[in-house]
């Protein structure tokens, strides 16, 4: 996965770059970003299953939540769903 925030030229070589490694047969998972409740952005991963495909699997199942609940903790849902991110960088 590459991300590039920034300069346009340094964006369009990125997007060059991630779309020639594409591969049609990887599936993508999506993120919805909001800040503050406004409209956010979305962020698309293509998981390279053709080359790691226990990990790109793992992160599936993490994005759609499809695994259920923890064994070790039964109150804790195994997904990345309104999980919040902070950065000391940036607070609140």
């Amino acid at each position: 996965m590459v991300i590039a925030i920034g300069h346009r030229h340094c964006t369009h070589h990125i997007h060059h770059l991630a779309h020639t490694m594409s591969n049609p047969s990887n599936p993508r998972v999506f993120f919805d970003f909001s800040i503050n409740n406004a409209p956010g952005r979305r962020v698309i991963f293509e998981l390279f299953k053709d080359r790691v495909p226990i990990t790109a699997e793992n992160f599936r199942a993490l994005c759609t939540g499809e695994k259920g609940y923890s064994t070790i903790a039964p109150e804790t849902l195994l997904c990345y769903k309104v999980r919040v991110f902070l950065s000391s960088r940036y607070p609140l």
